[in-house]
């Protein structure tokens, strides 16, 4: 399979054409189920459905990560009745033969909700390995302050300093699409250079440009065309910037 490219095809395609033991990365941002309007997002005729979708796809990025890799699942608790990505977890750790490594909770500086109760401000990560965890790049920030010796402090699992996309009013942005802080994070930390980092849910692209920006191999997935369209564009205006 070619890398550093972009497939405009359903992440599942995209998978079962790679290799066994392949990739170091993973990055998966997919759609969270009734979170959003889109029909991307309400696809699946009920939660059942939608979680065996995501665990047919979690098995397969299982197979293709080699030994000591990690998966990186963005998702939310929810405002609705439902709550599957609180059983996504319980059936990927009783399920599947990844291992649980970590929970990313990222503050949302826009919230969610209305005056009745306290508004939703919040985005999940789960982290899991296929077997012991291999990489982990300690990462840094002053953004609350700095440590006892005037050092930036280490970043825990409580990210408040990666802003929404929408505050910057990014043009044509996906209406999910991940911080690029965020996600530059999640590359610096649990991958090296030269490293293959795979993309199956590749949005408006928040993730491919770190990787191209501190030397990570990619592949990425996107079954919409107009959203391919638009990382082509972006990743065109960034190579004219550079």
């Amino acid at each position: 399979m070619e890398i550093n490219k972009l497939y405009n095809e359903d992440c599942m395609i995209t998978l079962k054409s790679m290799d066994d033991n392949s990739v170091d990365l993973i990055i998966a941002d997919p759609p969270y189920y009734k979170i959003v309007k889109e029909d991307w997002d309400n696809n699946w005729k009920d939660e059942k459905e939608y979680i065996n979708w995501c665990l047919a796809w979690t098995e397969e990025c299982y197979r293709v990560l080699k030994e000591g890799g990690q998966l990186c699942v963005w998702g939310a608790i929810g405002k609705n009745k439902e709550h599957p990505f609180l059983k996504y977890l319980f059936y990927v750790e009783r399920d599947t033969k990844f291992t649980f490594v970590n929970w990313i909770t990222m503050r949302n500086f826009r919230c969610f909700g209305n005056s009745k109760h306290f508004p939703f401000a919040r985005q999940e990560c789960l982290i899991f390995s296929k077997g012991q965890h291999k990489t982990y790049n300690k990462q840094y920030s002053d953004f609350e302050g700095t440590n006892r010796l005037g050092d930036p402090k280490l970043i825990n699992n409580v990210w408040t300093d990666c802003k929404d996309v929408a505050l910057f009013n990014k043009k044509d942005s996906h209406p999910t699409e991940k911080p690029e802080l965020a996600e530059e994070r999640i590359v610096l930390s649990l991958s090296n250079e030269n490293d293959l980092v795979y993309i199956p849910f590749a949005g408006s692209d928040s993730d491919i440009s770190p990787c191209i920006a501190h030397n990570r191999k990619w592949i990425a997935s996107e079954k919409s065309k107009q959203y391919c369209d638009v990382i082509e564009n972006r990743l065109t205006e960034k190579t004219k910037l550079n």
